[in-house]
């Protein structure tokens, strides 16, 4: 009997045990209080889950724990007001009210409608989360109308007629951030057929109109169907019965549209997808282009600029700073927790890898490849550019040739002007040089202009020696040392270029060191008489002792120099023999040891080398 009742007993539990409610059920009912539903056949989870810094959220996520639960969520039901612990459940009051309670402050209102008290809400399989009345099964609310960022088979992007209200993903902030972000994906107002994402409400990628139940997007394999009447404009599509993780679009913090083969739609400034809008660079990014990139290291640096944080601006808008500034090299978020703020860095900041305490710095690197739809140009530009940089070499060899052909002919005009007795020169040559004989080369020199206000300092006023009729004269020094003085042709002067070029003329004839005494030993004495002096009063014999006796008494050595009463003699002795001449005083090639050894030998000379004339009478 005993046995009996412990059998009964023990079957009422197991029965009780099968009656008692599922902890996986997947409605909440009105008066009640939930903290997780979980879909019929289990695909979708609702319930709390935290991301940073203890911000806990209402959600659904695909129930796969092959991939971190943040990666799954398809939905979020305060993005903007996260919870602040795990106090967080999930309510239908008795005013039919579905809301978020939760410890330490005012509840989360979802939907907020006429008051009942036969409301229940559930998860169904396509991960639709669904308020209805249970009498008449009449829809009051959906999750479905309020997506997040990601779009599920049923979805919709569009527009409802009747009340405005636009159907329309919103990207995360930041990758772990899920509040409201700079990026739209939806219908395109302007064109119903077509899709667009915006940023920050401009354009930012725009679709082709559909065409045979599909949109411009690469792999992407799925029917979408247009449905527009007078209540509500709008896109859907459908994948099949099976439900994965992978049968999604996302619309990402960094404006990338996503989906079961990987990114469709990426458009970054030099690397976009077709349709997306072109991106105003300056011409410093223009010319080199820059690829975004981190290495995964996590660095600290000093001397960066940052933005104010109430601009609240996103990693991309950062980049977006970084390349409009020219200087800028490297940018990162200043609150690394929700990839927000801005801060960049120019080329002489430094960086170094720190373990805590760091951020991810993104780095601007000149880019390799360019944009693949733009291959062709290069083909054009190479042998283009190639063309015009050969005619602007030619072009300037042809002008230098020219310039340097007048220059030529001006010169060799003066040469003629000056008698041939000239010849062009460089400021490295020195003046004194010898001819094949070896004997001393005493041509005019002709420089260049451009070495006279080396020469001059630019014909400066510390080097002006004096004024002439012809103008100013200055004293220079040549490259190799030389001084020379530089008489400068004036406009203001009185004296035209025709006088000051016969003075170079003359210059030119007179030009020799020691132009006597060359002449002299060559037997060519006569050349230095004045032929209109000649006469019966003065003859040539007494011209040419004069000059010898003159040519005498300018000997380089004083030993060798006759005295007054020597001179005297000379003159009026005419059969009295005269030695021949020895180089002049101003020869620049005295030796040395010869003076020393006159000095030494003689002692009827001066120490300074002066003659001493002494007077007797007759």
């Amino acid at each position: 009997m005993v046995s009996k009742v412990q059998k009964l007993i023990l079957g009422l539990l197991c029965l009780l045990l099968f009656l008692e409610p599922s902890s996986q059920q997947d409605t909440l009912v009105q008066g009640h209080e939930i903290t997780e539903l979980v879909s019929g056949q289990g695909n979708f989870r609702l319930g709390f889950f935290p991301l940073v810094r203890n911000n806990y959220y209402l959600g659904i996520w695909y129930n796969d724990n092959r991939a971190p639960l943040h990666e799954n969520v398809v939905w979020i039901a305060n993005r903007d007001t996260p919870i602040f612990n795990n106090s967080g459940s999930l309510t239908i009051d008795g005013y039919g009210n579905l809301k978020i309670s939760y410890n330490g402050g005012l509840s989360i209102v979802l939907y907020s409608g006429q008051a009942s008290n036969d409301t229940a809400a559930a998860l169904l399989e396509n991960g639709n989360f669904v308020l209805r009345e249970q009498s008449t099964g009449r829809q009051l609310w959906q999750s479905f109308d309020y997506p997040t960022d990601i779009l599920l088979p049923g979805m919709k992007l569009g527009v409802n007629r009747k009340t405005g209200h636009i159907w329309s993903l919103r990207s995360w902030s930041g990758s772990m951030v899920p509040k409201v972000g700079d990026f739209t994906f939806g219908m395109d107002p302007k064109h119903t057929d077509r899709l667009v994402i915006l940023w920050h409400g401009n354009n930012y990628w725009t679709s082709q109109a559909l065409n045979n139940s599909h949109f411009n997007l690469p792999n992407w394999l799925s029917n979408f169907d247009y449905v527009s009447n007078e209540n509500e404009t709008y896109f859907t599509y459908s994948m099949g019965k099976d439900i994965t993780t992978s049968q999604r679009l996302t619309i990402d913090y960094l404006g990338n549209l996503n989906g079961s083969s990987g990114t469709l739609v990426r458009c970054d400034p030099y690397y976009g997808t077709e349709g997306c809008a072109e991106q105003k660079l300056p011409q410093c990014r223009i010319i080199v282009q820059y690829n975004t990139y981190s290495d995964g290291f996590l660095y600290k640096s000093r001397h960066g600029f940052k933005f104010n944080e109430s601009d609240i601006l996103s990693v991309r808008d950062c980049e977006a700073k970084c390349l409009n500034n020219c200087s800028c090299l490297a940018y990162a978020s200043t609150n690394e927790d929700e990839d927000a703020g801005c801060e960049i860095w120019g080329s002489d900041s430094s960086f170094s890898v720190h373990p805590t305490g760091a951020r991810r710095v993104y780095m601007l690197l000149p880019a390799v490849d360019y944009k693949a739809n733009r291959w062709w140009i290069w083909p054009i530009i190479v042998p283009v550019g190639g063309f015009i940089i050969t005619l602007c070499f030619i072009c300037y060899a042809c002008k230098k040739a020219k310039a340097k052909g007048k220059r030529q002919k001006k010169q060799n005009m003066l040469i003629q002007e000056l008698g041939g007795n000239a010849r062009p020169t460089t400021v490295f040559e020195k003046v004194h040089k010898q001819n094949k004989d070896g004997q001393a080369n005493h041509e005019l020199q002709i420089f260049s202009f451009e070495s006279i206000p080396v020469a001059t300092s630019n014909f400066s006023s510390e080097n002006k020696l004096g004024e002439g009729g012809f103008g100013l004269v200055y004293k220079g020094k040549l490259s190799n040392g030389q001084e020379i003085a530089i008489k400068r042709l004036s406009r203001n002067s009185g004296q035209g270029l025709v006088e000051f070029k016969n003075e170079a003329v003359l210059i030119a004839k007179l030009q020799h060191t020691n132009l006597a005494w060359q002449l002299w030993n060559e037997g060519k004495g006569l050349e230095l008489i004045d032929l209109a002096i000649l006469d019966e009063s003065c003859p040539i014999s007494e011209v040419l002792r004069c000059i010898h006796v003159s040519l005498l008494c300018v000997q380089d050595q004083a030993t060798d120099r006759p005295t007054m009463l020597d001179v005297v003699s000379m003159l009026s002795n005419e059969t009295l023999q005269l030695s021949p001449p020895k180089q002049p005083a101003f020869f620049i090639n005295t030796v040395v040891g010869e003076l020393r050894d006159s000095i030494i030998e003689s002692e009827n000379c001066s120490l300074n080398n002066v003659t001493i004339s002494v007077m007797e009478a007759r």
